[in-house]
């Protein structure tokens, strides 16, 4: 089971149907996780309690710091960003 974490918003939930499909197509079990806002994502992302998270292009983590603890090989505003 992979699990996809972002920050609440009425097209996240239209979107993560659409990949929910598109993993299940590829015989790959998705779930979401919504939160209320960034740095909440952001600290669940870096705690690995989600594999991916769904960075809108708005999204700013307010603390700059926690961005180096990011385990993953990139990190860019409003990628899908991946632990796995």
């Amino acid at each position: 089971m992979v699990r996809l974490g972002g920050a609440a918003s009425p097209t996240y939930i239209s979107v993560f149907r659409g990949l929910r499909a598109h993993f299940l197509r590829h015989a790959i079990e998705l779930d979401w996780v919504l939160y209320s806002d960034y740095d909440a994502l952001v600290e669940a992302f870096v705690k690995r309690e989600i594999d991916l998270a769904w960075n809108a292009p708005l999204g700013v983590c307010e603390d700059k710091s926690v961005v180096s603890k990011i385990p993953v090989a990139w990190w860019r505003c409003g990628m899908l960003t991946s632990t796995l």
